[in-house]
């Protein structure tokens, strides 16, 4: 997908150019907004990209929610892994915690997608177009980075969980990374990240850890990145902060950069 969004980004004629040759050949498209807009031509393509990114400029987000017309896919993904779980004796993993944690993981998640198909198709496409420029606004300038403002996006949810869905799910959608090959479903603290999208898919899945939930909690309101930096400083231990707060800064600047990237975060 960050390819394609790159190629969009750079060349959109060519991008456009391809899309407008798979709809010809009734090939189906990740992104849902293709496969139903009746364009066909690469001006009406690159016509649309610029009203998607005044629509988002303007914050035109409202739309009307359309349901699925089979339980999504995700949460049939997420089923399974529960049943594996469950058959699983080795993990030795108590049946009702895994019963309860999905039963309030997926009520939460069907919320967030509800929520998620209320925002109109064409600000996301636009959000996307914006995107593409978010890292480069912010880091292209090393020594402007402190300066910089940056807020949560709205569209976003996070949702705690004692298993780690999210991973799991990615775990069977990402395939040859060894973190999520080698994951396991044991109980802990963690968090799931999802972000509203354009694909036929509607949202994507991110685990994060504690340290990127508070900084998302942190945004409540925009803020510079120094700024930000000196308030996470509470959660780090006097050691770290008296002799290696420069390391610890860089450390919270990576996780910055990586919600920016998922699109969690953006400039102000």
């Amino acid at each position: 997908m960050q390819m394609a969004s790159k190629l969009r980004a750079l060349y959109p004629e060519y991008y456009y150019k391809i899309i407008s040759v798979c709809k010809s050949q009734k090939i189906p498209l990740l992104i849902s907004l293709y496969n139903k807009k009746a364009d066909n031509t690469v001006a009406e393509y690159i016509a649309f990209n610029k009203s998607a990114h005044l629509a988002y400029s303007n914050i035109i987000s409202g739309g009307s929610i359309e349901p699925f017309a089979n339980e999504p896919s995700y949460l049939k993904l997420l089923k399974g892994i529960v049943e594996g779980i469950l058959s699983n004796d080795i993990l030795s993993i108590d049946r009702e915690l895994v019963l309860n944690d999905f039963d309030c993981f997926s009520t939460a998640l069907i919320q967030a997608a509800n929520n998620a198909a209320l925002i109109s198709q064409k600000f996301l496409y636009g959000r996307d177009v914006d995107s593409n420029d978010w890292y480069c606004q912010l880091f292209g300038n090393e020594f402007k980075v402190p300066q910089k403002v940056i807020e949560r996006c709205t569209e976003i949810a996070v949702i705690e969980s004692v298993f780690d869905w999210a991973g799991l799910i990615n775990k069977h959608a990402r395939v040859g990374i060894p973190y999520y090959e080698s994951l396991q479903p044991y109980p802990g603290q963690f968090f799931n990240l999802i972000i509203p999208e354009v694909t036929v898919h509607r949202i994507s899945f991110f685990d994060i850890d504690e340290s990127e939930k508070l900084i998302l909690d942190h945004l409540s309101q925009p803020k510079p990145i120094a700024t930000l930096l000196a308030e996470m400083q509470s959660y780090a231990e006097e050691e770290v902060v008296f002799h290696h707060l420069e390391a610890y800064n860089s450390l919270m600047l990576t996780l910055i950069k990586q919600l920016v990237i998922k699109k969690a975060i953006k400039p102000f």
